[in-house]
């Protein structure tokens, strides 16, 4: 990921030539699907970017302790910013970066990239489900990038690559949570649902608190599948996520 000035849209959405309305544009994006597959989401990790420093570390013990053919990926597409390398496993792909730079405002929030099939249909979908786009898409050295934010402020990094990539299906398919606060949980529930074009699979209002780290309490926790991968939305104003 190229870290650069967000690029604003300046372009309004027109109608096509063949005279479809933008109304008809943007039913036709309600129920599109711009997923790709978990094989493709990015657990994004922050380190410290010297070369033997925890950045190295963290590539090499997961190669280390998957114990399968992976890689550590060096890509610098601004050296003076930041040192970027993916790792591939079964289980999952990390997005590792290390700023050589402070890190700008606000990368650093998202948790997860998402690959999408076309980015300014995923841009709009978002958009028509409560999504707030805080990065606007911008160009990186192998496609575009964008970052979102949900009802109850999670974030996430939408991707696109101008040669698509082609990786193997995992062997399972990790969950990845998202820490929302009781008054937005329904909201941020909605509108990802809406956008992933998933479904909730599970709303347990009273999942054991020992999953969180309070074995005496319960908590909501509500599950979403979609072509995107699995997530866990755990509903609790009580819980320290290890927020930046």
């Amino acid at each position: 990921m190229r870290v650069v000035n967000a690029v604003v849209l300046a372009a309004t959405l027109l109608a096509t030539a063949g005279g479809t309305s933008m109304a008809q544009d943007k039913s036709a994006d309600a129920t599109a699907s711009v997923a790709v597959g978990p094989q493709y989401d990015t657990a994004h990790v922050y380190v410290v970017p010297r070369r033997r420093g925890p950045l190295y570390r963290y590539c090499h013990r997961n190669v280390r302790r998957y114990q399968v053919p992976t890689s550590c990926v060096d890509n610098h597409p601004d050296a003076q910013q930041d040192d970027w390398r993916a790792v591939f496993t079964p289980v999952g792909t990390f997005s590792v970066l290390g700023f050589t730079t402070p890190i700008p405002h606000p990368f650093g929030l998202e948790r997860t990239g998402y690959l999408v099939t076309d980015m300014d249909t995923a841009i709009r979908l978002a958009k028509a489900n409560e999504g707030d786009v805080v990065v606007a898409p911008f160009k990186d050295p192998i496609g575009r990038d964008a970052i979102m934010q949900w009802p109850g402020g999670g974030h996430m990094q939408l991707y696109w690559h101008s040669t698509a990539p082609n990786y193997a299906k995992l062997d399972s398919v990790p969950e990845n949570r998202v820490y929302v606060s009781p008054d937005r949980a329904d909201a941020f529930v909605r509108a990802f649902v809406g956008f992933s074009q998933g479904k909730i699979v599970s709303d347990d209002r009273n999942a054991s608190g020992i999953e969180v780290g309070r074995p005496k309490d319960t908590y909501r926790r509500v599950r979403i599948d979609s072509t995107f991968g699995k997530i866990a939305v755990v509903v609790s104003s009580r819980i320290h996520t290890g927020a930046r």
